[in-house]
């Protein structure tokens, strides 16, 4: 947390006016490796603790409809000078506040007790924008969905590779 402040902080200090277009995409992609620190840590804990006597625990509660909002994990999403951040089910999209054709809807799905991403950046963004983006939220690892599955890709969670896979309930 103390770290979050310290870094918002510095980030405060720096004029916008004062930057070129290399400095405000490197403060671009700091504010977005921090929604994903904040984000994914929160997740991961959440699912550590339910998976711990069953392993399944995380899956069924998705296939419920639970843990969809930031609410349900208890997420708060840090203030950034680069982006506004809106809540999506099992995600969120960012804005930039400088340029408003560069914007990115990012979805969190589990795959077993792995985290991936869905990214989704707006048809008008700029080619470094979009670069960027996909390097913060670069899914580790081969195929996330395997179609004619039950972990196709509208599976938010998946469960033994490929055998269960469930789109949740997309409340808000």
């Amino acid at each position: 947390m103390y770290k979050w402040l310290f870094v918002l902080a510095i980030f405060w200090a720096i004029p916008l006016w004062a930057m070129d277009s290399e400095e405000r995409l490197t403060l671009q992609e700091e504010e977005l490796r921090l929604l994903q620190e904040a984000y994914d840590g929160q997740i991961n804990r959440v699912m550590g603790d339910m998976n711990e006597k069953d392993s399944s625990a995380f899956f069924e509660a998705r296939r419920a409809g639970k843990f969809v909002t930031w609410k349900d994990f208890e997420i708060e999403m840090p203030a950034l000078q680069a982006f506004t951040v809106q809540e999506v089910p099992y995600g969120f999209s960012v804005k930039s506040k400088w340029n408003s054709r560069e914007t990115a809807t990012i979805l969190v799905y589990t795959r077993d007790d792995e985290l991936y991403y869905k990214v989704t950046v707006g048809k008008s963004a700029s080619n470094d924008f979009v670069r960027m983006v996909h390097a913060v939220f670069e899914s580790d690892g081969e195929t996330t969905f395997r179609e004619g599955t039950p972990c196709n890709s509208q599976a938010v969670s998946c469960l033994n590779g490929y055998e269960k896979g469930t789109s949740g309930k997309n409340k808000k």
